[in-house]
């Protein structure tokens, strides 16, 4: 139950978020009664697991009750000869009409720990797509980490960067919260 909550906002409910009804589902209501019904937009949170074979890459999408969507990405493993968490997005974006060109798409990119395996790729996507923030753990910097630390900073596709721990908590992602657990 707190997961839910944490995640989408919606309180203890088990049901499912609602989207709203398009206007062509209410032509049979009065003018009234559709202008009630078409300003009623829950929030919805949705997860995708891109498969990366080994390794990690999580897309978080958040519409707001304005009906503005929100992007997030958490970790990639691409690499020179295998890009399938860049094509996935690549591809996702397209079918929504989503120019990579208008950065950032993404409200933030995080890395969750400075592994190959979760951070191969995350150059390119920053590149390609942008990010208003760019998330990483307070630990030691390995060379790609450093590598990938410097890029965030000098990126003009990356409007700020930052090490974060426990005690943070992201600021607006559409109408859903997030929020640090580890590292403490």
């Amino acid at each position: 139950m707190k997961a839910e909550h944490l995640l989408n906002g919606s309180g203890p409910s088990l049901r499912p978020p609602q989207k709203a009804i398009p206007n062509h589902a209410n032509s049979h209501l009065s003018t009234s009664a559709r202008r009630r019904r078409a300003e009623i937009i829950v929030p919805l949170l949705k997860v995708t697991l891109i498969d990366v074979g080994w390794g990690d890459s999580i897309l978080l999408e958040s519409t707001d009750q304005r009906g503005v969507e929100h992007f997030a990405l958490i970790d990639s493993n691409d690499t020179t000869y295998q890009r399938s968490s860049f094509t996935f997005l690549r591809r996702h974006f397209e079918k929504k009409g989503i120019d990579p060109r208008k950065k950032p798409v993404f409200d933030f990119i995080a890395l969750t720990h400075e592994h190959a395996d979760h951070a191969q790729g995350l150059k390119l996507i920053m590149r390609e797509f942008g990010a208003r923030r760019f998330i990483y753990p307070l630990s030691t910097m390995t060379s790609v980490f450093a590598e990938l630390v410097r890029f965030a900073a000098r990126s003009p596709a990356v409007l700020h960067h930052e090490p974060v721990d426990s005690g943070t908590y992201l600021p607006n992602f559409g109408n859903t919260t997030v929020g640090i657990l580890w590292p403490p």
